[in-house]
């Protein structure tokens, strides 16, 4: 089970907090930002509607990453650019992320390192 800090509950870390309740392996979400009241409310929006229409695009793709890291689907250490995912990892990205309805129209299939 992994426990997880999300720093920060604008549109990103709010999308990411409410992906990751929904995971079996996390045991616990701590929230934090510098906004008092953003924490509450997002705490109330969660609790009422889940996400909100805003949010739902912007913050998928920190959702899925975090989805990927909390079932180890993610060895690379330290900070990386999604670049530089393996083709399992990008087929793992692309998999999650149609089941939201979030769609690939073009793959341009060129290194650029």
């Amino acid at each position: 089970m992994k426990r997880l800090l999300i720093i920060g509950v604008g549109a990103q870390g709010s999308t990411v907090a409410k992906q990751m309740d929904e995971e079996p392996g996390v045991s616990e979400i701590i929230c934090a930002d510098h906004d008092e009241k953003a924490v509450n409310e997002m705490e109330r929006t969660l609790e009422k509607a889940g996400l909100t229409a805003e949010t739902y695009l912007t913050g998928q793709c920190g959702a899925l990453f975090t989805k990927m890291f909390v079932n180890d689907r993610i060895h690379q250490k330290a900070m990386f650019p999604p670049e530089v995912l393996e083709t399992d990892q990008r087929a793992y990205y692309f998999k999650e992320a149609a089941k939201l309805d979030i769609t690939v129209d073009q793959i341009v299939a060129k290194k650029l390192y």
